[in-house]
């Protein structure tokens, strides 16, 4: 949502009247999840659905601790499974694929159908470096040398 000032300019900010945020380093967007009809894969459906584990490790890269979320299929979690990495976008955080993105709920979908295979899901927080103030043609280059 954009207010505007008297001099016309504006300023983002988030619908105070909604609950739903998308998760990103600087909050500032809602997010509006209108349900298909039929029930979409990114919908919230009555299905067997995998555990979430947020994990907190030490980097070996950027000696800081960072977050991560990893999706494990249904009765999957002591199976070797493959790994699937989503890193988010620049003003994004790891929580963005879960809230915003739906991706459990679209990967728990898939595996019923066999339109996708088992697979674990990580989601790391894709800032190695704090962005700063640094805009994104300033920051990216470092940040993905760094992750």
């Amino acid at each position: 949502m954009q207010a505007s000032s008297a001099e016309g300019q504006g300023i983002w900010v988030a619908d105070p009247q909604n609950p739903a945020i998308k998760p990103q380093r600087w909050p500032n967007t809602s997010i509006l999840h209108v349900p298909s009809n039929p029930t979409a894969r990114g919908d919230l459906r009555e299905i067997p659905r995998g555990p979430l584990h947020t994990q907190q490790y030490k980097s070996k890269a950027t000696g800081t601790w960072r977050r991560m979320v990893v999706h494990t299929p249904p009765g999957k979690a002591a199976e070797t499974l493959p790994v699937l990495y989503l890193a988010h976008g620049y003003s994004d955080n790891e929580g963005s694929w879960l809230v915003h993105g739906k991706a459990y709920w679209i990967l728990d979908s898939l595996i019923p159908e066999k339109k996708a295979m088992p697979m674990m899901v990580v989601m790391p927080d894709a800032h190695a470096i704090v962005p700063g103030a640094a805009g994104f043609d300033d920051y990216a280059a470092g940040n993905t040398t760094a992750f």
